[in-house]
């Protein structure tokens, strides 16, 4: 008996709700075959029957407990990737245990807003989980097959039709959650890459804006007594790991004949960026960079003429500190104001 409830409780160790004491509820499972037909329907679309099933369990008085080990026990003789097991054994989770009333598993599968522009990354990610949920993301993970030609045999021609139905429903659904502004430029692609890469095109940010907005976010965060300490942090290491990931993907390119400084102050690098509109006003941010020690200083601006009011500043307060004067400022000699001149310099 001893051996039996180790074996029990060795099967089910990931489960927190098996312990010694409730093992043998395990065994008052829903039958199998209910089980199966309802995740078979999860699995080709039908969420109404899907949802029928599950409000039946619940109807015969099986606790949540007992619907997951069911469904544990099911979804693990399928022949799915593992990481579309975990997806779905937690869908299955959260809505057997999220509440006691009968879920339509369209609301948990289909929650995906439109596609507007603001919310890309949230859409996409949720985008791909669905797909991925429903094991029709083939198309996504995999290079289309040969065509199916008279010599083809069958397992070409299964494989084939796998991919062709794959990328049909895959296409359908993400056009489906596009909103109308956006789905002209891209309609034409009949197939699910292509129609991936050319929104992912329309969309994605360069990583020099991406890592001005991080900067820019690293700065200007203080922390907030009604946030407290530890969401400070880690809010502050999330945007540091972003800006760690920026640098890894840059090319360091030598410059055997640039001029190096040899003392501090000798050379000051300047640059203005302009990331997104921030809460507070501030458009732009203008960064002096000592050639010699690499020490930066940062001004937030609201407008580009700010820039010479925030260099003497930064001039005035650095030669104070120092007791040196700057003898070379370099710029990237930005279009609006290279040749602009002023009383001032």
């Amino acid at each position: 008996m001893r051996q039996a409830l180790n074996n029990l409780q060795a099967m089910y160790s990931g489960f927190r709700f098996v312990n010694q004491e409730n093992v043998f509820k395990v065994c008052d499972l829903p039958h199998p075959l209910h089980v199966k037909n309802m995740v078979r329907n999860v699995l080709g679309g039908k969420f109404d029957d899907a949802c029928s099933g599950l409000k039946q369990l619940y109807d015969l008085g099986y606790s949540p407990t007992d619907i997951i080990t069911a469904l544990f026990r099911t979804i693990k003789n399928y022949d799915m990737a593992e990481y579309l097991k975990l997806e779905f054994m937690k869908v299955l989770l959260v809505v057997s245990l999220g509440t006691s009333q009968p879920v339509k598993f369209s609301d948990v599968g289909c929650d995906i807003p439109e596609l507007k522009g603001d919310n890309f990354k949230m859409w996409k990610k949720r985008v791909l989980l669905h797909l991925g949920w429903m094991d029709i993301d083939y198309a996504i993970r995999k290079d289309e097959p040969p065509a199916v030609t008279n010599t083809s045999t069958k397992a070409e021609i299964a494989l084939y039709e796998h991919w062709e139905r794959s990328n049909r429903i895959s296409v359908m659904f993400i056009k489906t959650k596009i909103s109308a502004g956006i789905r002209g430029s891209v309609d034409q692609h009949t197939k699910v890459r292509d129609l991936l890469k050319a929104i992912d095109e329309q969309f994605v940010t360069s990583d020099k804006t991406l890592a001005s907005t991080l900067i820019m976010k690293f700065c200007s965060t203080r922390l907030d007594t009604v946030r407290g300490v530890r969401e400070h942090i880690m809010q502050m290491r999330d945007t540091a790991a972003q800006l760690k990931k920026l640098k890894g993907k840059q090319t360091n390119k030598s410059t055997e004949s640039a001029t190096r400084s040899p003392h501090i102050l000798e050379i000051i690098h300047t640059d203005i960026c302009s990331p997104d509109m921030d809460a507070h006003g501030q458009r732009y941010f203008i960064s002096f960079i000592d050639d010699y020690s690499r020490y930066m200083y940062l001004y937030l601006l609201h407008n580009k003429n700010e820039a010479l009011d925030a260099f003497k500043v930064f001039k005035a307060e650095v030669e104070k500190q120092c007791g040196k004067q700057i003898k070379i400022v370099r710029s990237d000699r930005g279009e609006k104001y290279y040749g602009r001149y002023t009383e001032d310099g």
